[in-house]
C-alpha cells in the first residue's frame, strides 16, 4: 500500500483527505508538527508529502533542508498549501522537491487529481457538476444541493456541518436540506442515502430537525418508506416551514422572512479554515477555476526542436509549467500575458540574437531568473551576458538534469526572502 504524508493540516482536512485516499487504498500519514515530521516521515516512507505552510513556516524550512540532505527522501515531491501571499514566495522550494502549491480553501478535485500524478495513481474522481453551499442562521444550517448529486461533495459536506456547529457553538442544530434543478429517481437512491449519512454522521443532528425541501416526489417516497428516516420532514414549499423552523419571525411578510432569515447567513464562520472547496463551487460572484497548483513557469528561447523537447521533458518531469518558444519576437510578446520564473536563453536566435533580448528584459525591469544556454564559448560573451541580467552561463551541450538543476539554483537564491 502507498503511503502519502501529511504535515501541520487541520484535522478537517485530513480526515476528509484520509477517507478519499483510502478509497483509492492510499494510506494518509499524521505529523502534528513541522518539528517532528522527520522522524514520521521516516517510518511511514512516503510516496507524496502535503504540508500546510500556514502554520510555522520557518520549521517547514529547517524540515526541507534537512530532507534534501538525505539521499533517501530528497527526491519524494512535495506539495504546499497555505495563504495565496505565498505563492510567488514558495517559487523558489522547488529546488527542494516542491513541485505544486495551491492557495486555501483548496481546489480539492484539482489536488485529488494532482496527487494521483504525482504517486503514479489513477484516481477516479466524481465529476458530477453539483452546487453545494451552506450557511447560518441562528441555530439553522441551510444546505443547497443544485445541479447534481457528486460523491466527493457530499462526503465533505460532514466535515462543513461538524465545522459549523462548532464554530457557531449550536447546540441544537436545525438543518433545511434544499434540493433544486434537478430531476431525481430511483436510481439516485444510494446518492440520496450518502448525502443523508453525511448530514446524520454528526450525532447532534436529529431526524426531527432535519427538513428536505423538494418537488421530487421520489424523494418524498424514499424518506417515507424508511424507518431510519422517520420523522424527518419532506416538503415542495419553503414558506411551510417558516412556521415550524423560525416561527418567532413568523409576523414578517414571508418574502422578507426568507430572504433575511433563511437565505442571508446572520452567523460568520470562517470555511477557509476548512482548508478546502472545489473548482466549481460559488464564490458569490463568478465560478472559480483554480488553476493546477503550478509554482514555476519556465520559459525556454531556442531555435533547436531537439533542444526544446529535451529541455521541456526534463523541466515538466521537475514539476515546472514550460512555455516553448522559437523567436524572440514571439517570446517579447507573450511577456504580457505571462509571468515567467526562469527563461532559459539562447545567444544564436535568427530573428533577434540573445543579447537583444537581455537589453528588452532590462529595459522592462523584468524580474525573471535567465540562463543562458548556448554554444557560444567567447568570454566577452559571458560577461556581457551577466552583465545584461543572466545570472547563469552554460555552454551546450550539457545533461539536461544540469540545466534544470542550475536553474533551480537560481531559484533558491530567492529563499533568504521567505
Amino acid at each position: 500500500m502507498k503511503n502519502v504524508l501529511a504535515i501541520d493540516a487541520s484535522l478537517n482536512f485530513f480526515d476528509f483527505l484520509k477517507m478519499q485516499l483510502s478509497y483509492q487504498q492510499i494510506m494518509l500519514e499524521y505529523a502534528d508538527s513541522a518539528k517532528n515530521a522527520y522522524t514520521v516521515m521516516a517510518s511511514c516512507d512516503p510516496e507524496l508529502i502535503i504540508i500546510d505552510i500556514d502554520v510555522n513556516l520557518s520549521a517547514v524550512m529547517e524540515f526541507l533542508k534537512r530532507k534534501l540532505t538525505d539521499p533517501n527522501a530528497k527526491h519524494i515531491p512535495i506539495i504546499l498549501i497555505g495563504r495565496e501571499e505565498y505563492r510567488k514566495q514558495v517559487t523558489p522550494l522547488i529546488y527542494y522537491g516542491v513541485l505544486k502549491f495551491f492557495s486555501k480553501p483548496a481546489k480539492f478535485d484539482k489536488l485529488f487529481r494532482t496527487i494521483g500524478q504525482l504517486i503514479g495513481a489513477n484516481f477516479e474522481a466524481d465529476e458530477t457538476n453539483s452546487i453545494l453551499e451552506t450557511h447560518v442562521t441562528d441555530d439553522t444550517i441551510f444546505i443547497e444541493v443544485s445541479g447534481g448529486l457528486n460523491r466527493a461533495k457530499m462526503a465533505m459536506l460532514r466535515f462543513r456541518l461538524s465545522h459549523c456547529i462548532k464554530e457557531c457553538k449550536i447546540k441544537t442544530p436545525k438543518v433545511i436540506l434544499m434540493l433544486s434543478n434537478m430531476e431525481l429517481t430511483f436510481m439516485d437512491t444510494s446518492n440520496i442515502v450518502y448525502l443523508l449519512d453525511n448530514i446524520l454522521e454528526d450525532f447532534s443532528i436529529s431526524n426531527k430537525h432535519l427538513t428536505i425541501v423538494t418537488k421530487s416526489q421520489f424523494v418524498h417516497d424514499l424518506i417515507h418508506g424508511r424507518q431510519e428516516y422517520e420523522h424527518i420532514r419532506v416538503t415542495d414549499c419553503l414558506t411551510s416551514i417558516i412556521d415550524d423552523i423560525m416561527g418567532q419571525f413568523a409576523g414578517m411578510d414571508q418574502i422578507e422572512t426568507i430572504t433575511s432569515k433563511l437565505l442571508l447567513p446572520n452567523k460568520s464562520t470562517s470555511m477557509e479554515e476548512l482548508d478546502f472547496r472545489f473548482s466549481t463551487d460559488y464564490d458569490g460572484t463568478i465560478m472559480k477555476v483554480s488553476d493546477n497548483g503550478g509554482i514555476v513557469n519556465v520559459a525556454i528561447v531556442d531555435d533547436d526542436p531537439i533542444i526544446q523537447k529535451i529541455l521541456q521533458v526534463a523541466f515538466e518531469k521537475s514539476g515546472a509549467d514550460t512555455f516553448v518558444f522559437s523567436s524572440g519576437v514571439s517570446f517579447l510578446n507573450s511577456i504580457p500575458d505571462h509571468l515567467y520564473d526562469i527563461i532559459v536563453l539562447d545567444i544564436f536566435i535568427p530573428d533577434m540574437n540573445g543579447f537583444d533580448i537581455l537589453h528588452n528584459l532590462q529595459h522592462r525591469d523584468y524580474a525573471a531568473s535567465i540562463l543562458i544556454y548556448s554554444q557560444a564559448t567567447n568570454k566577452e560573451y559571458v560577461i556581457k551576458a551577466l552583465t545584461l541580467g543572466a545570472r547563469n552561463y552554460l555552454v551546450k551541450p550539457q545533461k539536461p538534469g544540469l540545466v534544470v538543476s542550475s536553474a533551480f539554483e537560481m531559484l533558491l537564491r530567492r529563499t533568504d526572502e521567505l
